[in-house]
């Protein structure tokens, strides 16, 4: 009688195990057992690759319940988008403390912290400001889902931390999540990106790779120059050259031999490449510094209209006036008065009758 056995595990590994075993299985396989699990057991790695081993914990100040529930469920939607595009999950427990007020969010998130900072990771530790819980939720989430990359990356560069180089870790974060540690427009931060590139105040990568300037508008400029240039990487050979680059960092490969590998050019061969690009901006990159400075370039304009109607009504009313001021000077029974001095009567005979004549 033709009979099977089957591994109970999970549900993802009872089934690969359900389908393997049809395949090998044999009458009275019992010897088949060894060679069965010899099969298996490479597989058993990547079957937990995407394991939920981590937990996040949300803690707050006079925050009601549901509130905390709500951001602890939202918080493990953005961890589980960060683990599928990076392809490696975290394990243990991650804490989310939302403070108060600004001075406790210093408290805890420590002194060094810039003050245009809302949020921070640190030692499997979010601190976040309150700030747009109630009036821009969404872009509070979507700043918790910043910090979480971080921590994803931290927890898989834990054996070589100091191989992820700063920029290409605000980098990710800022393009998974598509929000900034600084708040500002998106646009508005292209634009200053941009105009730096023609000034030519952009970074060199190598500056910014252990840690960004305090001053706001410097570390404005850095973290769009690291988003823009982590996107050029992203889209440059896709999602799985960009995870491999990672793993490649994560492993100890310095950063030229990692991306010689996966991009086939160093890292400064690499800027110089997205430099050109970006130097040549496309009619998107020019609307969006149109619309970056719409309010300016909107009152420049009705300045210029301003002056424009200003200058004709007053040489309109110039005009006018002159129009006026020879109409007082000038009266039509002068030019008879003139002609009745030279008429001859004796040489063209009486004179013809005219209109409104006086004698």
């Amino acid at each position: 009688m033709r009979t099977c056995r089957y591994v109970k595990r999970n549900v993802v590994f009872r089934k690969i195990s359900m389908g393997i075993a049809d395949i090998l299985c044999v009458y009275r396989t019992g010897h088949m057992w060894p060679l069965f699990l010899l099969f298996l057991f490479p597989l058993i790695p990547a079957m937990n690759t995407y394991a939920d081993d981590y937990r996040i914990i949300v803690r707050a100040v006079d925050m009601p319940e549901s509130i905390v529930d709500e951001v602890e469920s939202r918080a493990n939607e953005k961890m589980k988008l960060t683990v599928d595009y990076l392809g490696h999950s975290p394990s243990g427990s991650y804490t989310i403390y939302i403070t108060g007020d600004s001075s406790e969010f210093r408290r805890y998130a420590g002194n060094g912290i810039p003050d245009w900072a809302v949020a921070v990771y640190s030692r499997r530790t979010i601190v976040i400001k309150p700030e747009g819980l109630n009036t821009n939720p969404e872009n509070f989430y979507n700043i918790i889902h910043h910090e979480l990359v971080h921590a994803v990356l931290d927890y898989e560069f834990r054996k070589h931390p100091d191989a992820l180089p700063r920029w290409l870790n605000e980098g990710i974060a800022v393009n998974l999540s598509e929000a900034w540690e600084i708040p500002s427009m998106w646009n508005d931060r292209k634009t200053r990106l941009y105009n730096a590139l023609r000034q030519g105040n952009v970074a060199d990568f190598d500056d910014i790779a252990r840690g960004f300037p305090r001053s706001e508008i410097l570390a404005q400029t850095a973290y769009a120059q690291s988003a823009d240039f982590t996107q050029y990487l992203m889209k440059r050979r896709g999602k799985p050259s960009f995870r491999r680059l990672l793993e490649l960092l994560a492993a100890g490969t310095s950063t030229d031999s990692a991306f010689n590998k996966i991009y086939g050019a160093p890292l400064d061969e690499l800027a110089d490449i997205w430099r050109r690009h970006l130097d040549r901006p496309g009619a998107w990159v020019i609307a969006r510094h149109v619309l970056a400075y719409f309010d300016m370039y909107t009152w420049v304009a009705m300045g210029f209209l301003f002056l424009a109607v200003y200058f004709i009504v007053i040489s309109r009313r110039k005009r006018i006036a002159r129009l006026e001021a020879d109409d007082d000077e000038y009266d039509p029974d002068d030019d008879w008065d003139d002609l009745d001095e030279e008429w001859d009567p004796d040489v063209y005979g009486d004179r013809p009758w005219r209109p409104g004549r006086r004698h």
